[in-house]
């Protein structure tokens, strides 16, 4: 299954939505979160909607290493009975827009992802419970906790798992942009619901 792509106008609204509206003060350093993950080897994605990433659908797994970037962590956790694998890559910068990519599996039959990564906030009617709208970047330096971008519709800039399905042997892919990140730092954090923190991410 794979998500539609936003206009290219909608991206530059976007942009602009998050620079006003979606960032804020870190969190609280003394919270405690789960500690990072071991850095591993990759998996070939099958789908995407970040720009560079291999295509929906795609089986090529060598291109799909190639277009994420390199691999930072994996981690595994139970979700609704079922195991589920997370692997993370480096988050990138594209002129005004940062984002990142991950890819989700499942050993596990009829693994229903179709809320792994929502905040779970549908107060708006623009807003949808099936997107990967929970991912967060926080620049510890800077103070900042970057939300996922919003188009001018208010729908998230990320992928959607509505019907999603994991596959133990093809890679889900998930992408969500954020507004650029200062170019001053290297590396975030970043938050990812049911996943718990990955420390130090690099930004590439």
């Amino acid at each position: 299954m794979s998500a539609s792509k936003p206009w290219a106008g909608a991206i530059l609204v976007a942009v602009l939505t998050c620079v006003v509206g979606c960032s804020g003060p870190a969190p609280d350093e003394g919270a405690s979160s789960p500690a990072p993950a071991s850095a591993t080897g990759s998996a070939g994605p099958a789908s995407a909607t970040a720009p560079g990433s291999p295509s929906p659908g795609s089986a090529d797994a060598t291109a799909g290493d190639a277009a994420l970037g390199s691999v930072v962590a994996t981690r595994t956790v139970s979700y609704h009975r079922s195991k589920v694998q997370l692997t993370l890559y480096q988050v990138r910068r594209a002129g005004s827009l940062s984002s990142i990519d991950l890819t989700l599996t499942s050993p596990d039959e009829n693994t229903v992802a179709a809320q792994l990564l929502s905040d779970d906030d549908s107060s708006s009617s623009a807003r949808s419970p099936f997107v990967a709208d929970g991912i967060r970047l926080v620049d510890g330096t800077g103070k900042k906790l970057y939300l996922v971008a919003a188009d001018s519709a208010g729908h998230c800039v990320c992928t959607s798992l509505l019907g999603v399905n994991l596959d133990p042997e093809v890679p889900f892919v998930v992408s969500a942009s954020f507004a650029v990140l200062p170019p001053t730092i290297t590396s975030v954090d970043v938050q990812i619901p049911n996943f718990g923190t990955f420390r130090d991410v690099p930004i590439g």
